[in-house]
């Protein structure tokens, strides 16, 4: 079952140095992993419940530890995947605030890093769930009458996929 991804950790976490920070970034790793295979078996609430706990951890590294980029990207990652989760059980409110999070933090892991491919990636991931979302939001970027059924997952990806080119011009982002 999932939740054994997390057996090292938390018996880690529980021993006499539970403040070692490598720990903790593990641990916070873990409910990553934790929260990708429970969404990915359709357990929602439980995944978003691991990419919190990630993500709360990731952050308090940052504050204690500001310079680790690894902690950095953490609460990118950490927050990309809880919005995604957000998004697909309908919070879109919660869902825009976690994936602003995530957008700022790549953001700036990629302006201090401009070479690093995965901050890279990462933004780029931003953008597109931003302009998923965008899309789900926007008549606009609807392509079917109104009354259709649902545009099926390929024509979306399509007008999410221009909504990012369009706002990589407007903002001038040609580093993703």
């Amino acid at each position: 079952p999932p939740r054994s991804t997390l057996f090292p950790y938390t018996t880690l976490f529980r021993s006499d140095q539970p403040a070692v920070p490598a720990y903790r970034a593990g641990l916070a790793m873990s409910n990553i992993n934790l929260g990708t295979e429970l969404a990915t078996a359709g357990d929602l609430p439980a995944a978003r419940g691991a990419y919190a706990k990630a993500t709360a951890a990731y952050e308090a590294l940052v504050r204690e530890q500001p310079a680790v980029l690894a902690y950095r990207d953490g609460v990118a990652r950490s927050s990309m995947f809880l919005g995604a989760v957000l998004a697909a059980g309908g919070d879109q409110a919660a869902a825009q605030e976690a994936q602003g999070k995530a957008t700022a933090a790549y953001e700036a892991l990629v302006r201090d890093q401009p070479d690093v491919h995965a901050y890279r990636l990462g933004l780029g991931s931003c953008y597109y769930n931003n302009a998923c979302a965008l899309s789900l939001r926007l008549p606009s970027l609807d392509p079917r009458p109104a009354g259709q059924p649902p545009v099926d997952a390929s024509v979306r990806d399509q007008r999410a996929g221009e909504a990012v080119a369009t706002l990589r011009r407007e903002i001038g982002r040609a580093h993703v």
